[in-house]
């Protein structure tokens, strides 16, 4: 518990103090979109496509030093044929699983929502991949984040409130919680005290008192911004703050940490959806 809360502590004061210094990742090449990190083992996973194709597919790639990668490795699913886009939600060490956002493989609706899926991962293949419960037909659910212990989950959605309304909402964060990692999940709240009226996506949980996640913003600016909160002793998120010396005029969104002081987020601040590497100045 020491360790997280150190952990919390060091990423707390890089995000709130510093400048950081910002480039492009070594595998990304024109005519490709990349976009959404997630740290796993020594590279990161992370969707992407050609720009003429339609659908996001989902690749590791091996972290050589800083910004360069080794050749990306296209991750294989066993029902690749049936679904659309793919992407990347969390590996969780301490369970061994492996989540991820995807379309839903419901044949009868015209328009696929994303749900959530878990899987485990062997030789960059996909096995035991299980549809997640809480999915709700003609609702999205995506960009699943877990505590450490894998029992709380954070993720954003588009979904009816089971707790006080019947309408749809915009895309907001949800948390939920499953008392073991053999129990289902199930809601606890909306995330009220940091959601907006537009769009929260992409929450990433730094340690488990610090969250950052990618929205428009309360007063609805026209590209989307990276926020962190923190979580304090009752249990509230904090007011979400602006990552000034990360965000651009453009869209700013999946930040992933590598360790205390560098790591990677998207942003499509040079045309297109890329993956950037950060790395706090001296």
């Amino acid at each position: 518990m020491k360790a997280i809360v150190t952990l919390g502590l060091i990423c707390i004061a890089l995000i709130f103090g510093g400048k950081y210094n910002i480039s492009e990742s070594t595998f990304t090449q024109k005519g490709y979109e990349y976009f959404l990190p997630v740290k796993f083992k020594d590279g990161i996973f992370f969707a992407s496509k050609k720009n003429e194709d339609i659908f996001f597919k989902l690749y590791y790639s091996e972290n050589v030093e800083k910004k360069k990668f080794k050749r990306p490795i296209e991750v294989e699913l066993p029902f690749s044929s049936k679904i659309a886009h793919v992407a990347p939600g969390e590996f969780i060490e301490e369970t061994g699983e492996f989540y991820f956002t995807s379309n839903s493989l419901d044949d009868t609706s015209e328009i696929k929502e994303l749900v959530i899926f878990k899987s485990q991962i062997e030789n960059f293949k996909l096995k035991n991949v299980e549809l997640l419960k809480i999915c709700k037909p003609n609702f999205s659910y995506c960009h699943p984040t877990f505590s450490k212990d894998g029992l709380k989950m954070i993720l954003s959605s588009g979904e009816i409130s089971e707790l006080n309304s019947d309408e749809r909402t915009d895309f907001n964060l949800y948390e939920y919680v499953r008392a073991t990692i053999y129990d289902d999940w199930k809601l606890v709240r909306n995330l009220e005290e940091i959601n907006t009226s537009s769009f929260d996506y992409f929450p990433r949980l730094m340690s488990d008192s610090l969250l950052i996640f990618s929205s428009y913003g309360k007063e609805i600016t026209k590209d989307l911004n990276l926020y962190s909160s923190k979580l304090n002793k009752e249990g509230i998120w904090e007011e979400a703050t602006l990552l000034e010396h990360l965000n651009s005029e453009f869209d700013d969104f999946g930040i992933t940490f590598i360790n205390e002081e560098s790591g990677y987020f998207s942003s499509d601040r040079n045309g297109q959806d890329n993956i950037f590497y950060f790395e706090k100045e001296n």
